[in-house]
């Protein structure tokens, strides 16, 4: 089986878990900031949103797990594609798809591990 073959069956199961990926980091990033910016009025306010802050942040540690484990499938046949990788030749836009898919994902768990820390420090204060 050719590489290219490969990873456009790879892409068809990857498909829906990287839409579940792109879907709620877009959603943790706007909860994310609606919640380090609430302030409570009294004790029990304050009590409410530390409790939101805390579960927000398993939900952003969820996320990140998610997304490791998508890069996690996709790095053997991402170093196949580097490893094999003719510069010189044609351009392979499947290749160099799958190669932008692996930058996206390591762009997100940067992301997620700022808004991880983001919420821990606003929970801290």
């Amino acid at each position: 089986m050719s590489i290219d073959r490969e990873i456009v069956d790879s892409f068809q199961l990857m498909a829906v878990l990287l839409v579940f990926v792109f879907a709620y980091f877009s959603v943790a990033w706007i909860r994310t900031n609606e919640l380090v910016e609430k302030k409570g009025d009294d004790n029990l306010a304050r009590e409410r949103i530390e409790r939101e802050r805390r579960l927000h942040s398993y939900v952003l540690w969820g996320l990140l797990f998610l997304t490791v484990s998508v890069l996690v499938i996709l790095v053997p046949i991402s170093f196949r594609v580097l490893g094999g990788w003719d510069w010189s030749g044609a351009f392979n836009t499947v290749r160099a798809g799958l190669i932008l898919v692996d930058v996206f994902l390591l762009t997100a768990i940067g992301a997620i591990g700022i808004l991880i820390r983001k919420i821990s420090q606003a929970n801290a204060k």
